[in-house]
């Protein structure tokens, strides 16, 4: 698992695309961008995860003409991205892009950095995309996984 961290002032000065729509969303609207979700996330970043804390996470949407095309889930407490995921029609266009610089937009003026934590070492597309808008690699982690 690779682990990254993004400084907030440089996400929030990020380019997006002017045709989208961010807003809070619920809970259902990115249960209906998981088949979108390339790997399986960690199980700290994994939906469920999100249904463990709902209070603790904020969820928002990037909408195209009302469809919700793109997510994410932050823990405030820990400014930690849990879930950052596009619809896959919807990629290369700027909706990741956008929804990271909203999300930098709304952290706390103490907040001087983004966490996006244990993303998967082999998904050469999400590590190229945190990459691409600066985020620092920061360390790396190993899951362990125990079949019962």
């Amino acid at each position: 698992m690779k682990c990254y961290v993004g400084q907030a002032s440089e996400l929030r000065s990020l380019e997006t695309p002017p045709a989208l729509e961010i807003r809070p969303i619920a809970r259902a609207d990115l249960a209906k961008l998981e088949p979108s979700i390339d790997r399986l996330p960690s199980f700290e970043n994994r939906l469920s995860a999100v249904d463990a804390i709902p209070d603790a996470v904020q969820l928002a949407g990037a909408f195209v003409g009302g469809t919700c095309v793109g997510a994410t889930a932050y823990a405030p407490p820990l400014n930690w991205l849990l879930t950052l995921v596009v619809d896959r029609k919807y990629r290369r266009r700027g909706v990741g892009t956008a929804l990271i610089a909203r999300l930098a937009g709304t952290l706390s003026e103490s907040a001087t950095r983004l966490s996006a934590l244990n993303v998967d070492g082999t998904d050469a597309g999400t590590r190229a995309f945190f990459e691409s808008l600066g985020f620092s690699h920061l360390v790396d982690q190993y899951e362990m996984v125990r079949d019962l």
